[in-house]
């Protein structure tokens, strides 16, 4: 390691040493003619307004086109629901029903029994009823 000194003044061949390692005036002239301006830092800041507006618009049309068709679908659905509860509402009315008649028969049926059983009393036929018997609640 190089022991510095930074208490003593640079010598000419310091001086000289850092001359060299140092831009010109034509590379400093060079890089700069590459460097961004404010102009050009103006221009990119209109560009980039004008993608932002191109692609909100865009945003905007694509959510619309999507919230277009989740109503659709949305409706869609609740036709379909709608058609599906009629059909059930149906379904429960006539079950509903046959269950009653089916009460009837069966209690019409035990009238039927016990009338053959007060006639096979009198009669002596020998009527024997049998228990398996369906009862609908």
């Amino acid at each position: 390691m190089i022991k510095s000194n930074y208490n003593q003044p640079a010598t000419k061949g310091d001086i000289e040493k850092l001359r060299k390692e140092m831009a010109t005036k034509e590379e400093f002239k060079a890089i700069r003619k590459e460097m961004a301006t404010k102009k050009d830092f103006k221009e990119l800041r209109g560009d980039f307004a004008k993608e932002i507006t191109r692609l909100d618009i865009k945003i905007d049309k694509k959510v619309d086109g999507l919230q277009d068709n989740m109503t659709k679908w949305k409706d869609e659905i609740l036709t379909s629901n709608d058609k599906l509860s009629k059909k059930l509402d149906i379904i429960l009315t006539e079950q509903k029903s046959i269950s009653e008649n089916y009460k009837r028969v069966d209690r019409r049926l035990d009238n039927v029994e016990d009338y053959i059983e007060q006639a096979d009393e009198k009669l002596g036929v020998g009527f024997e009823r049998e228990v398996n018997l369906v009862h609908y609640d």
